[in-house]
């Protein structure tokens, strides 16, 4: 087998730290938090939340930031304005409700299992998506009944990642089913009646993309974001979609993808000249911040940044509360600019690689059986190494199972007992403390 060498390091250019910081600045208030997302009501009014029930309050347009204490420990994934007072979160299998502008919060009800995305039309009405299909409560998220699943004739299984309404009846959402021979596909379901019944308006080639993000630009415009780094457009209600290339070679790795992305002047959108900003995955231990004006023509990277632990390099969300003042959150780490994160382009001169000879595979493993539905085996094929940490994340971006593994060179297959897993998908992933590989599994 052929070897190769690599080199543990990182290789910076010396203007990369500098022209990073000088547009967006580090304004992070506590170190060890993990925030996962901003969003503002309005210019002045805003929250950042994340995991450990951090609730971050602004009056002020981000210049200062209030804790705000919620006692019980809950994860936040996310959250929705409803109203000017009304506020949904939730996180950790729960979700929360604020209803006096964020400055006390109760009525922690379950969601249904294998959450990964909820929204809400009006206090009452509410939507749950993931790995179960689509579920709706019309008492504020006490009860969840089943609208639309996977059925074991027609799709077999799959996940729901996303779901917007454009308005009280028409809403979409998106993710992707799996066909037992048949296929993967990236799908998007569209309902006219308040949720109640849901069907399919578009469908990918098998093994095509996953579709794992929706945004309502304006009342009648749909983005979704596919795995793939493309943005499917429809500017019809869903009947017409246009597939839509990036074109972030120049300042995307072939192994990153697409996290986050935030429309900001949304009156150009028709005329195909918008400005947006992008956050890459979690993923070659970076930050990064990517920007275009001109509807996606060009990008630059405005924010770069290197890391050498497997959390650090994340940002989670992105939001502007006016024409140039914005902020992006992520692992110990919010950021802000107030010239819309300048117009000076960061070349990546960032790259890692390992300081010891091994296969050209370096790490790799294998899932059997996927999918399953008690017990895995996880098996390293290549690049076992004394330490090894094993985790499992679900779709909703939550760690759910960790484990050290010691090599004792005899024993390279490890068995995860999964019982009491929900169904759905889960990626499982599996770190060197040089590199790390993911690799997607699902419980039926």
């Amino acid at each position: 087998m052929k070897s190769i060498i690599r080199y543990v390091s990182i290789i910076i250019i010396l203007i990369i730290p500098f022209t990073c910081f000088s547009q967006w600045t580090d304004i992070t208030i506590d170190t060890t938090s993990f925030y996962k997302v901003i969003k503002f009501k309005n210019q002045d009014h805003g929250f950042i939340m994340g995991d450990s029930s951090i609730i971050l309050k602004t009056i002020d347009g981000g210049n200062n930031w209030n804790n705000i204490i919620y006692p019980i420990n809950i994860n936040i994934s996310d959250f929705q304005y409803i109203n000017d007072t009304l506020i949904y979160a939730y996180g950790s299998g729960k979700i929360i409700k604020s209803e006096n502008s964020g400055n006390t919060w109760d009525s922690s009800f379950y969601l249904p299992a294998s959450t990964a995305k909820v929204y809400f039309l009006n206090k009452s009405f509410g939507f749950a998506v993931g790995g179960d299909g689509i579920y709706k409560s019309i008492n504020q998220g006490m009860n969840w009944t089943s609208v639309w699943n996977y059925s074991e004739g027609l799709y077999g299984f799959g996940s729901i990642k996303d779901i917007k309404f454009l308005n009280d009846s028409t809403g979409f959402a998106c993710g992707t089913k799996h066909i037992s021979g048949g296929g993967i596909f990236g799908i998007i379901l569209k309902t006219i009646d308040w949720g109640d019944n849901w069907f399919e308006v578009y469908e990918n080639s098998p093994y095509g993309s996953d579709i794992k993000k929706l945004q309502v630009v304006e009342d009648t415009i749909i983005y979704c974001l596919t795995d793939a780094n493309n943005l499917l457009k429809s500017i019809d209600f869903g009947n017409i979609w246009e597939e839509i290339n990036m074109n972030l070679d120049s300042v995307m790795d072939t192994e990153e993808a697409i996290y986050s992305i935030f429309f900001k002047n949304k009156d150009t959108i028709y005329a195909g000249t918008y400005t947006a900003y992008i956050i890459p995955e979690a993923s070659l231990f970076k930050r990064k911040i990517l920007r275009t004006i001109d509807g996606g023509q060009t990008w630059i990277i405005q924010y770069l940044e290197a890391s050498n632990t497997s959390q650090e390099y994340t940002l989670n969300s992105i939001y502007f509360n006016n024409d140039t003042t914005g902020f992006a959150v992520g692992y110990k780490k919010i950021l802000k600019t107030t010239n819309c994160g300048g117009n000076t382009n960061i070349v990546d001169t960032i790259s890692y690689s390992i300081n010891e000879v091994y296969s050209e595979t370096s790490l790799n493993f294998n899932i059997y059986p996927n999918p399953a539905n008690d017990i895995i085996n996880i098996e390293i094929v290549n690049g076992f190494r004394k330490k090894m940490r094993l985790e499992i994340w679900n779709v909703a971006g939550e760690m759910i199972f960790r484990k050290e593994l010691y090599n004792n060179k005899s024993i390279k297959i490890k068995k995860v007992n999964i019982l009491n897993f929900e169904k759905g998908i889960y990626f499982v992933r599996l770190t060197n403390n040089a590199i790390s590989i993911t690799k997607k599994m699902v419980i039926y």
